[in-house]
């Protein structure tokens, strides 16, 4: 019923739900359809067949009924709640329609909220837009504003390297532009100028420059660091710019070099810095026995082979130096000698000499590189000065090289920073400035970078200060180089004169340790070492000159010192450089003059005008006295007119008046400028002499014919180191070997040695010097050498040695002072009178040997008087038993045995027997209690200006003091001779020392070679004196005469005819000899040998 079905049979039932729908419609059944009415009729059926409602009982009859009929229940429970809520459904579906209107409405709210959210979602996307862009463009803008500080920063920490560093790629623009001509001036320096010296490397530097159109060229700073300097200075290098130049030589040249050391400095400069590059060293020397062997194992085993004492290129070695390597498979080889060796690339090798002349083979000379390292005036300057603040101001040198050693690290720092900033900026990746951490590195580079420039600034500033403080001691540098070449032109005088720079440094620093240094001021300590040095070269260089050199050099060496003293010319006048045309001279001179002397006053008037006309010569009376005065030299006895002249225009004076007292003058001159009291130096003291030299530095006694110190040595030898110490051995032909074996045995044993006469073996020589370098150091061991002057002696023994020059002692003071010093107080002891007669013994040997100055009023000729002649005499006075001597027994034997074995003429040995009977005589002495009477002659020689007795004494030490006490210049009446004799000797030895410094003063051009300047001035003078001596004469334009015999002639005409004629031929080659330099020197006339030589001739006064 419920399912509109009104049959509830059982039939109907079962049809109904036999329909195909019924499950769908019973599923979809909406109980909304019961009604009350179908309700209530179910309901009765229900209640009428409620067992058939059972759900057990339908379980039993049907078991698809019972789902059915609880569906049926439930349907009708379900209606009857759907009846009772029904109201409530009314209300709820108009609620609903209410709720529906609401959700519409609500929709379309939703609606416009959605499209409100819509452009609230639009707006907040293009805030969120706009917020987003206002963001960006605020980082941007930051990023901006930190780019553009990054950049002013950057730009602002650049700028200075921006300008340092564009001024730096225009200069390295136009250095790499030059660098081919550089390079090829620097090939061109190591190649030519190693063996040259200073001025001549800067003038063909000049020139090379010149042609080459370089600006400036400095070779030491091209080729080397500050630092690669300073190390070698601490290596020993000399700091002088020759030496730096000369060590970059030898360093890059590709030719082996030959370093010339005479001081051997640049030797062990170059040993310790082989040492510090760690390769193996082999040092040998061309003398060595195995110096073959050396040199083959340093090829093979690529060793650096120092060859020391190189005299000459051993043709052995040509191949190697000229490199003439052949191939073998792949080995490289050379021949040396018989035998092929391997090269090896790493051979070095380094030749060194201390010849400064030596002489090099021309097939050898292009396969060497030069390095010469003879010390310059500059060079040497420096080498002083640094020597001096090392000595009298050592923090001040200390903190020098400290200085430059740091300035130097700071120069490489900051060219280490500059790389490192350079680096940073190439390697950096992106936007550079919006790189941070290079921005700061730069920051940190630029600050340090900044730091180090202040303090190059600063040390710059530093470096000025202790120039100024240390230049204030180049006066005293400046001083002594120019001293230790003074003395190298003494050479000109005697070729003996010679010297080396390691015996005047160490004269150099004896005066430095030796003088008083009180609290001075730097001005006055700096005289005070002026004043010293003086006297010690004077005293070092004086005793190795003759005596009769000694005024010479002290001359020289004043004028050196002092040309403050001397105006322009004078000098050049006074030694005769300048010759003087007195041919137009309109001057008048008074009859006060004499005649003699005329034309030397008009040669000095017409030199220095003004200075003759300052004498005031009109005024006689003045000059006149003058003239007779017996020492025109002293200041005080010159004319009123003339006591404001300078003193050398005082002597100039004397030398055009007064040529007799000129050598006095002189003397006067030197030892007021060296302040020194005499040009006669003390006694000889050998013991002091060995005492002050190495062991491996030889003596040597330069002497004159006859003189031998054989004996004094020995005597020095007993008393410093006992008897039989002593071994000397006279040099000759086949001598050598024994002279070696004695050498070599006195080295080893501490020995003195005294090998004669080595003049006589000048070429063995060289060898005996490198022995000696090669003896055992024994501190008691001396070589001495005696020798006279030989112009081929070897120049490095000689410079090397201690000279002393040995002759009779100058002045009779000096001989009985140096006699005395001989004898001990022990040989005084004996008989009373012994003392006496040695004392008359030293007096007469004195007398003969200062004779020989006065030659030939004193002798007629020069006699070998020597040491011999005095211990013989001594000896014979000691070996008389008696007190009183038999006198003409000991007249007999001076005269033909002693002294007269060396007179050879009449003259001379009346003269020597005047004296034996005018001084070996009893009344001379005091015997048997008669006083004796004083020496002949003696008179104003004595202590108090009387006569000289002898002390009747047996005290070596009376005799001493009353020798002391005499004067130290000796009168010529002392000999026996007139007093006027004097002028004549000194006139003599003034003409002698005048030319002997015209000599030195013209050395250097011979030594110098060909300059025009030069020459043209020395010698220009002259051609003009020639010229108005041949202008107007018509002698130069005759032709030649007849020669031979004229009829009718007597034989001495025509010998005067012949005589005649050679002279014409003479005058006429001169006049065409100096016409040919004359247009040479005016540039119309090429320059030839012939003419070079003429010129250099004449202007070195030869």
């Amino acid at each position: 019923r419920l399912m509109g079905n009104q049959d509830t049979s059982w039939i109907s039932m079962k049809r109904f739900l036999s329909q195909p729908s019924v499950i769908q419609e019973i599923i979809n059944y909406d109980a909304n359809n019961v009604t009350k009415e179908m309700r209530e009729a179910v309901g009765k059926l229900l209640q009428s067949k409620g067992a058939s409602f059972n759900p057990e009982n339908i379980q039993r009859v049907s078991v698809a009924a019972a789902p059915m009929a609880a569906w049926v229940q439930a349907q009708l429970k379900y209606s009857l709640v759907l009846e009772k809520i029904k109201p409530l459904t009314v209300k709820l579906e108009s609620l609903d329609k209410n709720l529906d209107a609401a959700r519409r409405e609500k929709e379309g709210c939703e609606t416009k909220i959605a499209e409100s959210d819509a452009i609230v979602a639009r707006l907040e996307g293009e805030y969120q837009t706009l917020q987003t862009d206002v963001v960006e463009l605020t980082q941007g803008l930051k990023k901006v504003a930190s780019t553009l500080q990054s950049a002013n920063e950057l730009v602002g920490k650049l700028k200075d390297e921006n300008e340092r560093w564009g001024e730096q790629d225009r200069d390295l623009g136009n250095e790499l532009k030059k660098l081919p001509l550089t390079m090829l001036m620097a090939a061109s320096f190591i190649t030519y100028l190693g063996g040259t010296p200073e001025d001549l490397r800067a003038g063909e530097v000049e020139k090379w420059s010149k042609e080459l159109g370089l600006t400036k060229f400095n070779f030491m700073q091209m080729m080397s660091t500050e630092t690669e300097r300073l190390k070698w200075k601490g290596q020993g290098l000399p700091g002088d710019d020759l030496s730096a130049e000369n060590a970059i030589v030898i360093l890059n040249s590709l030719q082996y070099p030959l370093i010339i050391d005479p001081s051997t400095q640049a030797t062990d400069w170059l040993l310790r810095y082989l040492a510090d590059q760690e390769k193996p060293i082999e040092s040998t020397t061309q003398q060595d026995p195995k110096f073959l062997q050396k040199l083959e194992l340093s090829v093979r085993f690529g060793k650096t082979l120092v060859i020391k004492e190189v005299d000459y290129i051993e043709p052995v070695m040509l191949p190697l130096l000229r490199k003439d390597l052949s191939l073998q498979g792949a080995r490289k080889v050379v021949q040396i000698g018989e035998k092929v060796i391997d090269f090896n690339e790493n051979f070095k090798l380094y030749m060194v000499t201390r010849n400064p002349q030596i002489e090099i083979q021309p097939d050898a000379r292009p396969l060497i590189a030069e390095v010469n390292f003879s010390v310059t005036r500059s060079g040497l300057e420096g080498q002083l000065l640094g020597i001096t603040i090392q000595r009298e101001k050592p923090a001040l040198e200390q903190q020098k090289s400290q200085l430059l050693q740091e300035e130097e690290e700071k120069k490489m720092e900051l060219s280490d920073l500059e790389k490192k900033l350079l680096e940073e900026l190439a390697s950096s990746g992106g936007n550079i400035l919006e790189n941070k951490p290079l921005i700061e590195q730069l920051t940190e580079i630029k600050a340090s970078s900044l730091k180090i420039k202040d303090a190059l600034a600063k040390s710059h500033e530093l470096q000025l200060n202790l120039d100024e403080e240390r230049n204030v001691y180049r006066p005293f540098a400046e001083t002594a180089s120019n001293v230790y070449f003074l003395i190298q032109g003494l050479k000109s005088v005697n070729y003996m004169y010679q010297f080396d720079l390691p015996t005047y440094l160490l004269l150099f620093n004896n005066t430095l340790n030796n003088s008083p240094s009180s609290q001075q001021s730097v001005e006055d300590r700096i005289r005070t070492l002026i004043s010293t040095l003086k006297k010690n070269i004077f005293t070092m260089v004086g005793r190795s000159l003759f005596k009769a050199d000694r005024l010479t050099f002290g001359m020289h060496l004043v004028r050196g010192m002092h040309p403050e003293g001397m105006e322009q010319g004078e000098w050049d006048f006074f030694v005769g450089l300048i010759v003087a045309d007195t041919t137009k001279s309109k001057n008048t001179f008074p009859d006060w003059i004499p005649q003699d002397r005329l034309p030397a006053v008009q040669r000095l008037a017409a030199t220095m005008p003004l200075l003759v006309q300052s004498l005031g010569f009109q005024d006689d009376g003045p000059w006149r006295d003058w003239l007779a005065t017996p020492k025109a030299e002293m200041p005080n006895d010159f004319p009123r007119k003339a006591a404001t002249l300078r003193p050398f225009q005082k002597m100039m004076v004397v030398q055009a008046l007064r040529p007799d007292r000129l050598q006095s003058a002189m003397e006067m001159y030197v030892y007021d400028a060296l302040g020194i009291r005499s040009v006669n130096l003390g006694t000889l003291d050998l013991g002091v002499i060995a005492k002050d030299t190495l062991p491996q530095t030889p003596i040597m006694f330069i002497v004159t014919p006859g003189a031998d110190p054989s004996a004094i040595l020995e005597q020095a030898c007993d008393q410093k180191l006992g008897p039989g110490k002593y071994r000397q051995l006279a040099m000759g032909q086949g001598q050598s070997e024994a002279a070696i074996k004695l050498l070599h045995e006195s080295a080893e044993n501490g020995l003195w040695l005294c090998l004669q006469n080595v003049h006589l073996v000048v070429n063995w020589l060289p060898k005996l010097e490198k022995e000696l370098l090669n003896t055992e150091e024994n501190p008691s061991f001396h070589l001495w050498l005696t020798t006279e002057p030989h112009p081929r002696f070897p120049p490095i023994l000689l410079q090397r040695s201690v000279k002393v020059t040995f002759e009779a002692p100058p002045g009779l003071k000096k001989n009985m002072q140096n006699a005395f010093s001989m004898w001990g107080p022990q040989t005084f002891q004996g008989a009373k009178s012994k003392g006496q007669l040695l004392f008359v013994v030293a007096w007469f040997h004195a007398v003969v040997q200062e004779r020989r100055t006065f030659i030939p009023q004193g002798w007629s000729k020069f006699h070998e008087f020597s040491y011999a002649d005095l211990r013989s005499t001594a000896d014979i006075i000691t070996s008389f038993d008696s007190e009183v001597p038999p006198w003409e027994t000991l007249h007999g034997l001076l005269d033909n045995a002693i002294y007269g074995g060396r007179i050879d003429n009449i003259f001379d040995q009346r003269i020597l027997r005047t004296c034996l009977k005018t001084y070996y005589r009893i009344d001379n002495v005091s015997i048997g209690g008669r006083p004796a009477r004083p020496l002949p002659n003696s008179k104003g020689f004595g202590p108090k200006g009387d006569a000289v007795t002898v002390p009747d004494s047996q005290q070596h030490s009376e005799f001493l003091t009353l020798i002391n006490q005499m004067p130290d210049v000796d009168q010529p009446s002392l000999f026996g001779l007139p007093s006027n004799i004097e002028r004549v000797i000194q006139q003599a030895n003034s003409n002698r020392i005048t030319s002997q410094l015209k000599t030195m003063a013209t050395a250097a051009v011979a030594e110098g070679g060909w300059d025009r300047d030069r020459v043209a001035g020395q010698l220009q003078p002259l051609l003009q004196l020639w010229q108005t001596l041949t202008t107007g004469t018509s002698a130069l334009k005759q032709g030649k005469g007849e020669a031979g015999k004229r009829a009718g002639a007597m034989p001495v005409d025509n010998f005067v005819a012949m005589e005649a004629e050679v002279a014409h031929g003479v005058v006429l080659m001169v006049n065409a000899a100096l016409e040919a330099v004359n247009r040479v020197l005016r540039g119309t006339d090429l320059l030839t040998v012939p003419v070079r030589n003429i010129a250099t001739t004449l202007a070195a006064g030869i």
